[in-house]
């Protein structure tokens, strides 16, 4: 998906096409050139004139043209394995980032409720005459840093999820699920060439 989306071999793909078309220009003749003019006149002679140019090139012009035409390819092609190289690291470096944001949303999500459980035990303790206001208030205020800390974590996961949409061209509103879009596929390299 990222590698039809990305946004920059979208663009490198383009340039391979206009790489190509340029090889196509190279190898052809310039476009003959005709020109018609007439003189019109009241009483005398009417002239009329029609002529046509053509440009010629040098011999082996067109040849070293082609040639500069196929290396401007080559250059292209590299361009977009080196496009889709860092496409690839781009959307999987996110991937991980988001694999952790969900991880720590997680945790903070759990550290949450056992805060809440914590303070309803100090509550009724506190009720039951076991402990100090200051326990109850300390409480509060550890609760108080938990939901901080689920707020950025949930903050951080929908800024991600946000980022990986963007690298994927798609729209950022979309909710992304680990796991949804990216497959694992096994590459072996070949080293007898």
């Amino acid at each position: 998906l990222a590698k039809e989306n990305n946004i920059a071999v979208i663009k490198a793909r383009k340039n391979i096409e206009s790489a190509k078309a340029r090889l196509i220009k190279a190898g052809s003749w310039s476009n003959p050139e005709i020109a018609a003019s007439s003189n019109i006149a009241v009483q005398g002679e009417n002239t009329y004139e029609l002529s046509a140019n053509q440009e010629i090139d040098a011999l082996g012009k067109i040849g070293i043209r082609k040639s500069i035409a196929e290396g401007n390819i080559a250059i292209a092609n590299e361009e977009m394995n080196l496009v889709l190289s860092e496409a690839a690291f781009a959307i999987k470096d996110t991937y991980y980032d988001l694999l952790y944001a969900q991880k720590s949303t997680d945790v903070s999500m759990e550290n949450l409720r056992l805060f809440r459980k914590l303070l309803d035990a100090v509550r009724l303790r506190y009720n039951s005459g076991q402990v100090f206001i200051s326990e109850v208030t300390r409480t509060e205020v550890e609760l108080l840093r938990a939901e901080n800390e689920y707020y950025f974590a949930d903050k951080e996961l929908k800024t991600i999820k946000a980022r990986i949409n963007l690298l994927m061209n798609r729209r950022f509103d979309i909710e992304f699920v680990p796991g949804d879009t990216l497959d694992y596929k096994e590459q072996r390299l070949d080293y007898t060439t």
